[in-house]
């Protein structure tokens, strides 16, 4: 009977030293730190997208607002340019070479002013004479009298408006058409003989 004795006092034995050690007491509330601690690093990676989202919002507002500064600089320029053109009047190209003007019918007002920008193309001289039929006859008539006193510009005794546009050379012609607009329905080249190989244009006339 002597040995259940002895198991039950080796029991009691081991009971009280667990109660008593101290390890066992602060083992358990290692795991705490780790709990505390790991959040940390995600606080700083979080900040990180805000602020670069804040620069790129800024980084487009700036573009969007040069953006819309040229659009305006560019509309402005635009509506500059088309005051100078409604000031100056209408403008139109006319080539010239043997033996034609180019277009072969131009289109014009009463009243209105017109820039006429004249090219030679060709490989001689030629010449750019606001007319109209009556006077063309009448200075063929005549031989050519009047030429060798043409200037830019230049009107003769009958209301021609005429000039002279060496080979490869360009000039221009600003002229105001009168109301009346029988003075002047044709473009013609009166150098002799360029008028009768064909050198002429028809001036017509709106409203």
């Amino acid at each position: 009977m002597r040995r259940p004795g002895l198991m039950i006092a080796a029991l009691v034995l081991v009971a009280a030293c667990a109660a008593e050690d101290p390890v066992a007491q602060t083992a358990a509330p290692a795991p705490t730190a780790t709990q505390t601690t790991a959040p940390t690093p995600a606080t700083t990676e979080a900040a990180a997208p805000d602020e670069a989202d804040h620069e790129e919002d800024h980084e487009d507002e700036e573009a969007h607002e040069d953006e819309h500064g040229e659009e305006a600089n560019h509309e402005e320029a635009e509506d500059h340019d088309d005051d100078d053109a409604a000031a100056d009047g209408r403008m139109i190209q006319v080539t010239m070479t043997e033996f034609a003007f180019e277009p072969s019918t131009i289109e014009i007002s009463a009243g209105e002013p017109v820039t006429f920008m004249i090219e030679n193309a060709g490989l001689i001289e030629h010449e750019f004479r606001l007319s109209n039929a009556h006077r063309i006859e009448e200075h063929i008539a005549a031989g050519h009298a009047d030429h060798g006193e043409e200037g830019e510009g230049h009107h003769d005794a009958g209301g021609d408006v005429i000039v002279l546009v060496a080979a490869g050379e360009s000039e221009h012609l600003t002229f105001v058409f009168p109301e009346d607009v029988t003075l002047y329905t044709h473009v013609a080249c009166l150098l002799p003989g360029h008028y009768e190989a064909g050198m002429v244009s028809d001036l017509t006339t709106t409203g």
